[in-house]
């Protein structure tokens, strides 16, 4: 089973929520580290693979906006991504959001965004996730690849382009 480094820094009024989370999801703590002159905490939790997108929208509810490093070993090569956990506040209701962010091809633009909700979300709450710009990141320019849903989880699936063609030919034709 393939397993993945999470680590994030929390401040320590979610504390108790993140490792509520964290104890209940099964993910295993690495290490934590209390940063008291920041008055915060920082985690490195491992995941496995096949769980990381439930597992980072349960992160969500817990402990609010906050972003995650991913660390990822495949073949000898390691490989660094984001994770932005975001609430979303729409006409309906508030809604946990993760915006995650693979870079498989090279360190500056990812290739594979996963967006991850909860199933039945407003066609509007959809559609501000959408127009998010995250960085360099127009989620609006990305490919919709799939999309479903699995234990209580909403997952859709987008390429950049980016594998096909060079970070900067793709900086050129979307801006």
């Amino acid at each position: 089973m393939e397993m993945l480094a999470l680590e994030f820094e929390i401040p320590m009024e979610r504390f108790n929520q993140v490792m509520d989370a964290i104890v209940w999801n099964d993910a295993s703590i690495e290490w934590v580290y209390y940063n008291e002159k920041r008055g915060s905490a920082v985690f490195r939790l491992s995941v496995p693979r096949e769980c990381l997108e439930w597992f980072l929208l349960r992160l969500a509810m817990a402990a609010g906006p906050l972003e995650v490093t991913i660390t990822e070993t495949e073949h000898q090569k390691t490989y660094i991504h984001e994770a932005f956990l975001i609430h979303l506040n729409t006409v309906s209701g508030g809604y946990p959001v993760v915006v995650l962010l693979e870079y498989y091809r090279g360190v500056f633009y990812p290739t594979d965004i996963t967006i991850v909700t909860l199933p039945n979300p407003p066609q509007e709450l959809i559609d501000s996730v959408m127009n998010l710009t995250i960085g360099r990141v127009r989620l609006s320019t990305a490919s919709h690849v799939g999309r479903s849903v699995s234990n209580n989880t909403l997952i859709m699936r987008l390429k950049t382009g980016v594998a096909e063609r060079t970070y900067t030919e793709h900086l050129l034709t979307v801006g």
